[in-house]
């Protein structure tokens, strides 16, 4: 993200894992509301690239700690704001992804 240092990729994950746009800036309060929804518009239109840069930074499963690990056994969880937190697929077209995100 310009002006920041927080990338389009961190912001993007964290909406992947259920977060709300509107509470990203909560977890990140450098960041503007402006600035989320530009960072996912980018992440909209450029999703091949953001991927790229979520899978090379993502965590081999060995060096997860296993109490880390044991939270989300599931393909999907329900984090403690009763939000729906849906695994990426990579084979789902983002339109339908943003569907799956819904309050329980």
């Amino acid at each position: 993200m310009w002006e920041t240092r927080t990338s389009t990729r961190a912001i993007a994950e964290t909406w992947r894992m259920g977060v709300a746009p509107e509470e990203i800036p909560v977890g990140m309060p450098h960041l503007t509301l402006a600035q989320v929804f530009s960072a996912l518009t980018y992440y909209s239109d450029h999703p091949a690239e953001i991927n790229r840069y979520i899978e090379q930074n993502r965590i081999p499963d060995e060096l997860i700690d296993p109490l880390v690990k044991s939270m989300f056994t599931d393909a999907s969880q329900v984090c403690s704001k009763g939000r729906l937190i849906v695994v990426e697929d990579n084979n789902i077209p983002l339109n339908q992804q943003i569907h799956k995100r819904q309050t329980i």
